[in-house]
């Protein structure tokens, strides 16, 4: 008997032992799950608060890039041409006009310093309206701009509700691209509306230009002008009217007689050559329409490049708060987990309190 109540006494005090650490581990994993559980909560209630929207970073144009750039091509400067609208909006006219007065007047006395000191005695200076003209800052361009603009918000839409439906149905979308504006076009006309209806971006554009006005390798170029002679050629094929022979011609009395046909007035196709400077020659207006392109493209290339790193990181974004469900869901379960432990410890607890005072007694 003696011996049972020793074996007895060695199976409480071990199950006390294994019922002691057996709180201890639920204690720590109780606690893990709510630290888990609240940390969980927090992600979600970030992902879902987190803000999708990302403006693309502010573009600026060095004079130095515009300098390297004209330095290093002895292209001519691209035309690009608008069809003129039947009638320009009020807006577009007021804009226009404060502008010229304003922001244009700067422009146009760097153009007129800059081609005075470098131009030829038989070179004519542009007027202002001229040159703005030729540069395309009018106020036919602000409303094409704006037209242009607003039809390319309504086509994304159109298009992304299109490759929805595509998706949907399980088919491929053919990509297309209704634009009446080429990307060169396209490029003009935002950057015409923006000089003319921005002070920020006239102010910029005009340092920047002025800047490339004063570069010792544009200097260099407009004297390379000066002294230049027209020793190259310049050819093109042109329509003129010419007396040429048509054997299938019966306007004249003798037409049937050989050889047949008659003499006729046609336009026919001829290459004519004129004298032009050599290559990389150009004069004061050439250059300064070519920095104001340079310029252009250069604003461009830049707002198109923070456009795509502003879509970058709001898609990275949208994919943050998208996960905010699927964290709430973890911090439910972990939270979950964490009742249940502590429910299980709980009847732990009460069954330890609830044996028989006999057994109380006998672990003593």
């Amino acid at each position: 008997m003696p011996k049972l109540v020793e074996i007895r006494v060695w199976a409480l005090r071990l199950e006390r032992a294994y019922l002691a650490g057996l709180r201890i581990f639920i204690l720590v994993f109780a606690t893990l799950c709510l630290l888990g559980a609240g940390f969980f909560l927090l992600d979600g209630a970030r992902r879902a608060l987190t803000s999708t929207e990302v403006a693309p970073e502010a573009v600026t144009v060095s004079g130095e890039e515009i300098a390297e750039a004209i330095a290093a091509s002895s292209q001519g400067a691209k035309t690009a041409e608008t069809a003129s609208t039947a009638s320009v909006s009020e807006v577009a006219q007021k804009a226009h006009a404060a502008f010229m007065a304003g922001p244009f007047e700067t422009y146009f006395k760097a153009y007129k310093a800059f081609a005075e000191a470098h131009k030829k005695p038989e070179d004519k200076l542009l007027t202002k309206e001229e040159l703005a003209e030729q540069l395309l800052y009018t106020a036919e361009a602000i409303d094409a701009a704006s037209a242009s603009e607003a039809e390319s918000a309504a086509e994304a839409a159109a298009d992304a509700a299109a490759a929805a439906y595509a998706s949907a149905m399980g088919e491929e979308l053919d990509p297309s691209s209704g634009s009446e504006w080429s990307p060169y076009e396209a490029a003009y006309l935002e950057t015409s509306r923006k000089f003319q209806t921005e002070q920020a971006f006239a102010e910029a554009q005009i340092a920047a230009v002025t800047q490339v006005l004063a570069d010792q390798r544009v200097v260099a170029l407009a004297k390379k002008y000066q002294t230049a002679e027209k020793t190259a050629q310049s050819c093109s094929t042109v329509q003129r009217m010419r007396t040429v022979w048509d054997s299938n011609s019966m306007a004249c009395a003798d037409w049937f007689y050989a050889p047949r046909g008659c003499q006729v007035r046609r336009a026919v196709a001829v290459e004519e050559c004129v004298p032009a400077y050599p290559e990389g020659v150009e004069s004061p207006n050439e250059t300064f329409a070519r920095i104001d392109e340079a310029y252009r493209m250069e604003w461009v290339a830049k707002a198109a490049d923070a456009r795509a790193v502003a879509q970058a990181e709001e898609m990275e974004k949208e994919a943050t708060k998208a996960g905010a469900p699927s964290a709430f869901l973890i911090a439910l379960g972990v939270f979950g987990a964490f009742v249940t432990v502590m429910f299980l410890f709980l009847l732990i607890a009460v069954e330890r309190h609830l044996r028989p005072r006999r057994d109380v007694s006998a672990e003593v």
